[in-house]
């Protein structure tokens, strides 16, 4: 097939990103209007939509010409994280705010009468951003949406400062703690200061008690770590007010692991911390903070050239209750007997170890290496540390295979994304390695060399664990699996439902030459497709790939994550948005129409004006019940249609549009969509006509930017343009004789000619 990695998602989501910052159950989905609740909001725009969804604008009605993002999302979908690029009215923070760079950031909320909108940015008058062009600092959120993490310095702090600072859902904000030791040089804006050591937090807690960040120079005296080669050292702080972080890389007594680098989860020891500590540290923090696993790295590791204390090889740790009196420090890589008396820690057998993920409690965590820790297999494996477990066997082989096959060889690709899910019960991976000889549902088996696709179970069912075969993938699904920025699977909370998408052809009603999405049951065994088309329509989604003159794929069927986030939460919910919870919705996007009232292939644009790179009009669906549905309008044509996510029951899908979907929306720019079930609110009261003398009116002050369904609030902070003038007051008129002279009458104090008011009466009464 045609393409690779940079299909069209890819090339779009990048594009995105810099502009914006970015089987089943239940009964048929559709449903008429006159059958919904809601049936009064489904109107327009919203009345093709299934399951008795309307549309919800999500973002306020004026931006200031600003492109909204959204920024995170939490699991019930009630509020969510925006930035906007522009300066709009009750903004906060730095007024130097230019389109896409960085962006102010707000939260919303999903109240009774709409979405309601708030500023997060600090206040200008208070605090010196860290960026130039304004409070691009943002650090963390809590997983609710409702508490943000910034990097940032007091306007009455010296000049060498930079510290955390926390806004509360209460809209106060408290200072968490300095991120650089008072001995920094003193500099005139905040990143001149922090720039040098590469000061970035890079994890939080669910509720932001626990925030985690980063340097690579500038260490705080109490660390050993050396500067050699950029390496960095990792940091914590729990609660606010404080003075002095906590190291994390230490072993029960308080001593250093390792002077040559400590990463949360898996990143990279050396290079920035945008660059390398994102690629591997889903759950790296647990959701209340009080594990958190890290990597210590060893002496020249990548030729950094450290020459100071470290373990002989990369090893993975868990800190459990920093800072509190039971803290203490867990091996995981390189296991004690008493957590595995089986493992092989012999000097003679060390490898590398790299942290693939942890469920959200912190009570499991996965990790590959090719130290045979369990068997004699020296290829790459995946290992689980699970607390749980009764001592002696808290390591299981993931990729150890089943009875099926003698001494497996696993060769996992271990650079490939682990998609397990929040409670750690499943670990879906690639191996070139037969683990089962057990066929799929389709009949087809695993084969030595191949990308083969299982899946490792081990819940109550499977206590000991049970190994799936699910499908062999393309070695271009593979390059989609181990790219940095690109997420080709999605799983369930519990683990259940895989949702990816391969350019093989996987099933038997799978025709189509270009990408396809795919859900998978690991309960029953099933796989779908689930880029059908509506009862068929358009080939069944069947479509032959379409490539752009670079000979990249346009037409692929995708999911989307949002990996143009900078900023890492502690569950990482955000980053599982294409399928619900029950695995019962699943959502995806492509430029082929697979049901009538979609737009199919169609030219809406080209890219920096070149007639040899169309942009095509894209279409957001829903596949519910064994039917694809659509979700966008079928109508854009003015821009790029992108689906944003979900909530864990798909009741809420988010998407951005130029259409206008709703009456509350009044500006032609990008804005934030809800395809709510059961939502919508009032349309915006249409003014009553008038007559006459009624049509005047009365005077107003000037207009606000609330408007029904969608309201957007200053939070009790004064904006920051220049409020308006206030008015002049009222002239008191010089007295005036009380008497007029012949063919006048008193008018308001005045004296003016009878004719010439009939003569206005007229004119108005023609009006």
């Amino acid at each position: 097939m045609s393409g690779s990695l940079l299909s069209r998602t890819h090339g779009y989501v990048i594009a995105l990103c810099l502009a914006a910052g970015l089987a089943s159950l239940g009964a048929p989905a559709l449903a008429s209007a006159e059958e919904c609740p809601n049936a009064a909001f489904r109107t327009g725009p919203s009345s093709h939509l299934p399951d008795c969804r309307a549309y919800e604008l999500v973002s306020p009605p004026f931006k200031d010409a600003a492109h909204p993002a959204l920024g995170g999302l939490s699991p019930e979908g009630s509020s969510a994280l925006l930035t906007m690029g522009g300066a709009v009215a009750g903004l906060e923070g730095f007024p130097d705010i230019v389109n896409f760079n960085p962006g102010a950031y707000y939260s919303t909320r999903r109240t009774a009468s709409g979405w309601t909108t708030v500023p997060d940015d600090p206040p200008s008058a208070e605090y010196l951003p860290f960026e130039y062009s304004g409070f691009s600092d943002f650090t963390g959120k809590s997983l609710d949406t409702q508490t943000t993490v910034w990097m940032e310095r007091g306007v009455w702090q010296l000049a060498n400062r930079v510290d955390f600072f926390m806004r509360r859902p209460d809209r106060s904000i408290v200072d968490v703690g300095p991120g650089l030791p008072p001995t920094v040089p003193s500099r005139t804006t905040p990143n001149e200061v922090a720039q040098p050591a590469d000061m970035s937090a890079v994890g939080t807690s669910a509720d932001a008690s626990r925030l985690f960040f980063a340097l690579s120079a500038f260490f705080w005296p109490f660390d050993g770590t050396e500067e050699s080669g950029k390496v960095h050292s990792l940091y914590e702080y729990l609660g606010t007010g404080n003075t002095t972080p906590m190291l994390v890389g230490v072993d029960d007594g308080g001593k250093q692991i390792s002077q040559c680098g400590v990463v949360l989860g898996g990143g990279s020891p050396t290079g920035s911390i945008a660059n390398g500590l994102i690629e591997f540290n889903h759950n790296a923090v647990s959701t209340d903070g009080n594990t958190v696993f890290f990597t210590a790295y060893p002496g020249n590791y990548q030729n950094d050239g450290c020459k100071g204390s470290a373990p002989p090889v990369a090893e993975l740790f868990a800190r459990i209750d920093n800072g509190l009196a039971d803290a203490r420090t867990v091996s995981i890589s390189e296991p004690s007997k008493e957590d595995c008396s089986a493992c092989d820690t012999e000097a003679s057998v060390l490898a590398n170890a790299q942290f693939k993920s942890a469920s959200e409690d912190g009570s499991k965590v996965f990790f590959s290496t090719t130290q045979p820790l369990l068997g004699n297999d020296r290829s790459s494996n995946i290992y689980e540390y699970d607390s749980g477990a009764p001592a002696g066997e808290r390591i299981v082989r993931v990729s150890g295979g089943d009875s099926t096959v003698s001494a497996p060889a696993a060769e996992d690709l271990e650079k490939a994304k682990s998609p397990i899910p929040e409670d750690g019960s499943h670990v879906y991976f690639l191996a070139n390695g037969v683990l089962t000889r057990t066929p799929n549902e389709q009949g087809e088996s695993a084969e030595v060399g191949a990308v083969n696709l299982y899946v490792f179970e081990r819940d109550a069912s499977h206590p000991t664990g049970r190994t799936a075969f699910i499908a062999r993938l393309s070695q271009q699904d593979r390059e989609q699996w181990e790219a940095h920025a690109f997420e080709p699977a999605d799983v369930t909370p519990g683990g259940r439902f895989l949702v990816f998408t391969s350019n093989r052809d996987l099933t038997p009603d799978d025709t189509s030459t270009a990408q396809q999405v795919f859900e998978y049951d690991a309960q029953t065994g099933a796989l779908v497709r689930v880029s059908i088309g509506q009862e068929g329509f358009n080939h069944n989604g069947n479509v032959s790939v379409k490539l752009d003159v670079y000979g990249f794929v346009v037409n692929n069927a995708t999911i989307v994550t949002p990996y143009c986030e900078a900023e890492y939460d502690a569950s990482a919910y955000s980053s599982r948005l294409s399928v619900s919870a029950d695995g019962s919705y699943v959502f995806f996007q492509s430029i082929a129409g697979l049901t009538p009232q979609a737009l199919d292939q169609q030219v809406i644009g080209h890219a920096q004006g070149g007639a040899a790179l169309p942009i095509y009009a894209n279409n957001v669906y829903q596949y519910h019940a064994g039917r694809v549905s659509l979700i966008s309008d079928g109508q854009d044509v003015s821009s790029f249609v992108q689906f944003l996510g979900t909530d864990a029951s798909g009741g809420d899908v988010f998407l951005s549009t130029v259409d206008r979907l709703v009456g509350q929306d009044t500006d032609s720019n990008v804005d934030i969509y809800d395809a709510r079930i059961g939502g919508g609110f009032p349309a915006p009261a249409v003014p009553p006509s008038c007559s006459g003398d009624a049509c005047q009116g009365q005077l107003s002050g000037a207009p606000t930017l609330l408007s029904p369904g969608s309201e957007f609030q200053a939070g009790g902070n004064p904006p920051l343009a220049a409020p308006a003038p206030a008015a002049k007051p009222a002239v008191k008129p010089k007295a005036k004789s009380t008497k007029c002279k012949k063919g006048f009458v008193k008018k308001k104090g005045k004296c003016v000619r009878a004719k010439a008011k009939k003569a206005s009466r007229a004119r108005r009464a023609t009006r």
